[in-house]
C-alpha cells in the first residue's frame, strides 16, 4: 500500500491574520508540503454563494493551518482556506483543505 504523502510535493507558505493594538497584519506561520487539485464546479459555486476557482489541498496531519489562513505556492498564487477537515480513518490519514484562489491572480 502506498502512502498519500508521496504526493505532497508542492510547497505552501501559511499566513494568518493577527491583531495588535487594533491593527491587523498577516503573520507568517510556516511552510508545508501538500498536493493541490482543482475542485469540481459543483463545490465551486457553493462557497459564499459566488463562483470562484476552488481547490482541494491535501497535507500531513499536524500541519498548522486554519480556516481563513492565506496560503501561497511557489508560483506566487494565493489561496484563502475555507474548510479544514482532518481525515483520521485508515492508512492515509491527512488533512484536506478546501481553498479559493484569490481573484487578483486570475487572468481576464
Amino acid at each position: 500500500m502506498t502512502s498519500i504523502s508521496r504526493l505532497f510535493t508542492t510547497l505552501f507558505t501559511t499566513y494568518r491574520q493577527s491583531w495588535s493594538d487594533d491593527k491587523s497584519t498577516e503573520a507568517l506561520i510556516g511552510t508545508f508540503y501538500g498536493h493541490i487539485q482543482k475542485s469540481d464546479a459543483g463545490l465551486t459555486g457553493q462557497l459564499d454563494g459566488s463562483f470562484t476557482k476552488s481547490y482541494n489541498i491535501w497535507c500531513a496531519k499536524g500541519t498548522d493551518v486554519e480556516e481563513s489562513d492565506t496560503l501561497t505556492d511557489a508560483d506566487g498564487y494565493s489561496y484563502s482556506v475555507r474548510i479544514v477537515r482532518e481525515l483520521n480513518e485508515g492508512f492515509n490519514q491527512h488533512i484536506k483543505l478546501t481553498a479559493e484562489r484569490d481573484r487578483k491572480y486570475e487572468s481576464v
